[in-house]
């Protein structure tokens, strides 16, 4: 179900649908609240919540939370995720990690 939102979250975010990212954020967030045991899923979360506030204006938080959940993926070795993290967050938004 979690993956479901998080998916969902995406192509909200893809068809610049703002208000149904948020809609499905705090449904993954109250879903998330109840399994501590799952950090993909929080962390794409909060990389997936910064994108959001990029696009909601907000851009220092929401670059500020997406980089975290890379520093985050770092931390715990997924060299993949980071770098597809990274891309999109570069090309897609036009910033960069500053761990970069």
């Amino acid at each position: 179900m979690i993956r479901v939102l998080l998916n969902t979250i995406f192509f909200c975010i893809e068809s610049n649908r703002p208000s149904s990212a948020l809609h499905f954020i705090i449904s993954a967030e109250k879903i998330l609240e109840l399994h501590s045991d799952l950090y993909f899923e929080k962390v794409k979360l909060l990389y997936l919540s910064g994108i959001y506030k990029i696009i909601s204006g907000n851009s220092d938080v929401g670059i500020d939370m997406s980089n975290k959940a890379i520093q985050i993926m770092n931390a715990l070795g997924d060299i993949n995720a980071v770098n597809n993290h990274e891309i999109y967050l570069r090309k897609r938004w036009r910033f960069q990690n500053d761990n970069s």
